[in-house]
């Protein structure tokens, strides 16, 4: 019990650090625009990413209260993997990770997306 518990705090707590890392980018990018509120947020976080989306929202509520996007709208979307294969040249897109084409079955596969996290946009009362 006490593991899973340790193992929960150090999840949440990379999220955590990724939301402060956020709330950086969008507190600049909302000083550089002259905006008197955040109204809207979209990021994007592929599957693969290393990211657990529930976990970062959690820590993005909790860190926004005392900033310019206290009352802004996060939507975070999930991006499925997309891979490029090399024996058959064709793409594919898989909610997990896969290890062979889906044409060929090929396992000389290339990652296109998924394994990134975007800030898609940031929408501003200015």
């Amino acid at each position: 019990f006490f593991l899973c518990r340790l193992i929960a705090r150090i999840l949440f707590m990379h999220e955590f650090s990724i939301a402060q890392s956020l709330f950086l980018l969008i507190d600049r990018y909302a000083q550089e625009n002259l905006a008197k509120k955040v109204v809207k947020v979209n990021i994007k976080i592929g599957k693969w990413a290393g990211v657990e989306i529930h976990s970062l929202e959690m820590a993005l509520n909790f860190l926004k209260e005392k900033t310019i996007a206290r009352s802004a709208e996060f939507i975070l979307e999930s991006q499925n993997l997309v891979f490029f294969c090399k024996t058959c040249r064709r793409e594919s897109s898989a909610e997990q990770m896969i290890f062979e084409c889906e044409h060929c079955a090929s396992v000389d596969l290339e990652v296109l997306q998924g394994q990134e996290m975007i800030l898609e946009s940031i929408e501003l009362e200015t």
